[in-house]
């Protein structure tokens, strides 16, 4: 009776270590990687696999200006850097880093990784986390550290 108890629950501890799934253990094969309906639920990998490329920044909207429809700005992200190229030709090169935080996302609260430029001050709109992506099309949402309120909304097309 004792070895069978003993076995029931080495059985039960080996069955629960091995459901439990880790980041490191994605299938990113499985993936999608241009139609992800709930982007910010994502692990950190398939967010940056998703993020990666260059960028045409479609429209931005929020704020006390509205919506802006920019022609010539783009955006080019690697793993912890990102290339601006924005409406007046210049080219700003900003490196960045991942940090998990809890936004509002359609009036629920989510824990999420978010873009945060290094070396910027937590109450700068420096932080951008992504909601989406639809045929190639990224909505994301900025940030700062000390709210969980989005500033403005993102509208990008990937360039290919």
């Amino acid at each position: 009776m004792k070895t069978k108890y003993l076995f029931i629950v080495v059985l039960l501890l080996s069955a629960g270590n091995f459901s439990c799934s880790k980041e490191e253990d994605i299938d990113m094969s499985q993936i999608d990687f241009s139609n992800i309906e709930e982007l910010y639920k994502q692990p950190l990998p398939v967010i940056q696999k998703c993020v990666q490329g260059k960028w045409k920044v479609y429209s931005q909207c929020g704020g006390v200006v509205g919506c802006v429809y920019p022609e010539n700005s783009f955006r080019e992200y690697s793993d912890n850097q990102m290339i601006w190229n924005n409406e007046q030709g210049n080219i700003y090169t900003r490196t960045y880093s991942w940090k998990k935080k809890l936004v509002e996302v359609s009036d629920k609260k989510v824990i999420t990784y978010i873009r945060w430029f290094d070396g910027v001050d937590e109450t700068a709109q420096a932080g951008e986390y992504f909601l989406s992506i639809k045929n190639d099309t990224l909505f994301a949402n900025s940030c700062q550290l000390t709210s969980e309120e989005s500033i403005f909304r993102t509208t990008m097309v990937r360039v290919k």
